[in-house]
C-alpha cells in the first residue's frame, strides 16, 4: 500500500508533454490564450497608438493656436523691444560723474614782488572723494588777461588758484577767475582704497613757528618784510620738488601771498624757507603754508638712494 502511494505521488509531479508538439500543458494553454486573444490585443494596441496620436495632434493644434493668437504678437513686441535700450545711461553718467569744482571769490593784492604789480588768488574746492581735477585757468578784468596756468586739485581738498606778479596795462579792480579747461582722473580703488588717508600720509609737512621781520627793523635794515620758517618732511617719501603757497595775514584778514619751491625735499628733512615781501601797506603777523603737490603723480617721488 505504501509503495502504491509513493508511485501515485510521483505521477502527480511529472509534467505532461505532448508527444507530437513537444510542448508542456502550460505552454499549450498560453499559446491557446494568445491565439484566441490576438485580435483583441491588436485592437487595444492600435487604440493606444491612436489615442497618443490624437493627444499629440491636440497639443500641436493648441500650441500653434496659442502662438497665432498670442505668441506671435509677443515675439514681435520682444523684437521691437530689443532695438530700444532700457539702460539709464544718462542717470548712470550723472550718478558716476564728478561733482563740479567750487571756486570762491577772487582776492586782489598789491604784489609783494614789485610795486605796481598785482597778485590774484581764488580759493577752490574739489568736493569729490575719489576724483582728481586738473584745470587750466586765468584771470580776467576787462582788457587785462593773465597768462594761462595749470593746477591740480586733489580729491576732497581745498586749495588756491593764483596769478602772481601780473603787470596790468590798465587798472585792475575786479578780476574774475576763468577756468578754461577741466580734466578728471579717478584714484584707483585697488591702488588707493582710502584717498584721504593716502594724501594724509604723503602731505605730512610740519611747519615751524614763523619769524616775521618788519621792514627797517632787522639787522640788514631791508625795506621789505622778511618771513622765515622751518618746514619738515614728516612723511616716508622723498620728492623732487614741492611748491608752496605762502598766505600772509593780518590777524584773520588775508593781505598777501607769496610762493616758494623746495627742491628736493627728502623724507625726514627740515628746510628753512625765507621769503621777502614788498607789501608794506598792511601789517603781517600770521602765515599759512599750503603745499601744491600732486601726490597721485608717480613722477613727483624721488627714489631712495
Amino acid at each position: 500500500m505504501a509503495s502504491e502511494g509513493k508511485q501515485g505521488g510521483a505521477r502527480e509531479n511529472v509534467t505532461e508533454v505532448n508527444p507530437i508538439t513537444g510542448m508542456s500543458g502550460r505552454e499549450m494553454k498560453a499559446s491557446y490564450w494568445w491565439v484566441t486573444h490576438q485580435v483583441i490585443l491588436r485592437k487595444i494596441g492600435l487604440g493606444i497608438l491612436v489615442a497618443i496620436d490624437a493627444l499629440l495632434l491636440l497639443y500641436s493644434l493648441y500650441a500653434w493656436g496659442s502662438y497665432a493668437l498670442y505668441g506671435y504678437w509677443k515675439e514681435r513686441a520682444m523684437l521691437r523691444d530689443m532695438t530700444v535700450t532700457h539702460i539709464p545711461f544718462k542717470q548712470y553718467r550723472e550718478r558716476h560723474q564728478p561733482a563740479e569744482l567750487a571756486p570762491g571769490e577772487v582776492t586782489l593784492f598789491d604784489s609783494g614782488t614789485k610795486a605796481g604789480w598785482k597778485d590774484m588768488l581764488a580759493p577752490i574746492e574739489n568736493p569729490n572723494e575719489r576724483w582728481i581735477a586738473s584745470v587750466a585757468y586765468h584771470f580776467e578784468d576787462g582788457e587785462n588777461i593773465t597768462p594761462e596756468e595749470t593746477a591740480v586739485i586733489l580729491p576732497g581738498a581745498s586749495t588756491y588758484l593764483g596769478a602772481l606778479g601780473y603787470a596790468a596795462s590798465t587798472t585792475v579792480s575786479a578780476p574774475e577767475l576763468v577756468i578754461s579747461a577741466t580734466g578728471w582722473m579717478t584714484a584707483s580703488a585697488r591702488r588707493v582704497p582710502d584717498p584721504a588717508l593716502y594724501m594724509e600720509q604723503r602731505l605730512d609737512f610740519n611747519v615751524g613757528e614763523p619769524v616775521i621781520v618788519k621792514p627797517g627793523t632787522g639787522k640788514e635794515d631791508v625795506k621789505s618784510y622778511q618771513i622765515a620758517f622751518d618746514i619738515t618732511n614728516a612723511t616716508a617719501y622723498s620728492y623732487w620738488s614741492v611748491p608752496l603757497w605762502i598766505l600772509l595775514y593780518n590777524n584773520n584778514t588775508q593781505v598777501g601771498v607769496e610762493q616758494a619751491v623746495l627742491e628736493p625735499f627728502l623724507a625726514g628733512e627740515t628746510k628753512k624757507v625765507d621769503v621777502r615781501s614788498l607789501l608794506t601797506s598792511r601789517s603781517i603777523n600770521k602765515v599759512e603754508v599750503i603745499p601744491r603737490l600732486n601726490v597721485f603723480d608717480a613722477g613727483v617721488y624721488r627714489p631712495l638712494e
